[in-house]
């Protein structure tokens, strides 16, 4: 948790707000902050969305893999 003594504490919690601002469209306050542009507190919301932040990275560097390989196809579905 960002209260504890865990290792990397900093490291991670720069990581998350990171991926909540990929996964929400957040804006970037600071390493560690995020805001939504109504500038109101969602905490119900950012709840829901910590336990996805952590993979939205891993996703888009996924995502973006897949979409720089192409595609095969056979040569009568080609154009």
């Amino acid at each position: 948790t960002a209260d504890g003594e865990a290792k990397d504490k900093d490291r991670r919690i720069s990581f998350i707000a990171g991926g909540l601002i990929k996964l929400a469209q957040l804006e970037d306050q600071s390493v560690d902050t995020v805001a939504f542009d109504c500038k109101y507190a969602h905490d119900a919301m950012l709840g829901l969305l910590l336990v996805r932040a952590p993979n939205v990275r891993a996703v888009l560097r996924e995502q973006e893999a897949t979409a720089s390989r192409g595609v095969l196809a056979a040569p009568s579905q080609q154009e």
